[in-house]
């Protein structure tokens, strides 16, 4: 990632810090899978060649934990999941296995914390576009929906409701 990628991931990192989150009838939820529902399906658009973030949230509304364990863009690329660390002013990724959901619990993948990477794009993503994405979850399967693809200045909106 060049040092332009990096000083615009690094803000909104620091503008996502301070956020309040959203409540579950706040969100425009998209898909549903068992007692699953997902919201917010966003596709960044990159800032770098071949590689950008999936965001989205994740609420389950049933009583028994699922798990996250795979994401999947259908031919768009490697997917896999982070979580962003900020230590002595520095953002890393670190990755993850999966994400567990427990029962009520609404779960973000957002800039600057837990999210999807997707590395090694085919070609350019078009604002606006709508992507087919796959939600691969422990008990209850697969999920479908489209990722629409947005600006860094859309997500923090979407991902910030502000107070």
């Amino acid at each position: 990632m060049n040092g332009t990628a990096r000083g615009v991931l690094a803000l909104l990192t620091i503008a996502l810090a301070c956020t309040r989150e959203k409540s579950p009838d706040e969100i425009e939820w998209k898909s549903f899978v068992g007692d699953l529902n997902i919201g917010d399906l966003t596709l960044a658009h990159p800032v770098t060649a071949g590689e950008t973030g999936i965001f989205l949230r994740l609420w389950n509304s049933g009583e028994e934990v699922d798990t996250l364990m795979e994401v999947d863009l259908a031919g768009f690329g490697r997917v896999s999941l982070h979580r962003t660390t900020i230590t002595d002013g520095i953002s890393r990724m670190e990755p993850e296995s999966s994400v567990v959901i427990g029962p009520g619990e609404l779960v973000a993948l957002e800039p600057g914390g837990l999210h999807a990477m997707v590395q090694g794009l085919p070609g350019a993503l078009v604002l606006g576009d709508s992507i087919f994405i796959r939600l691969h979850f422990a008990r209850s399967g697969m999920a479908f929906g489209h990722a629409r693809v947005r600006s860094y200045q859309e997500i923090a909106e979407l991902f910030d409701p502000g107070e």
